[in-house]
């Protein structure tokens, strides 16, 4: 980024506080990325078990 872009110094805070919390939130969606293929599988498995419950239920 050009210095000519930036406004008055003043004026920085919220450019800084912005890209904090884009940091933090991209620290979090990696974490959610990690994470997320066992938490899909989970839900879905889940889903499966509640929709096909019934057939679970006559065999036992």
């Amino acid at each position: 980024m050009l210095t000519q872009d930036l406004p008055a110094k003043k004026d920085l805070s919220p450019y800084l506080k912005s890209m904090e919390n884009f940091q933090k939130t991209k620290k979090l969606g990696e974490q959610i990325g990690k994470n997320g293929g066992k938490l899909l599988g989970y839900i879905k498995k889940e889903k499966y078990l509640k929709e096909n419950q019934s057939k679970y239920q006559r065999r036992a």
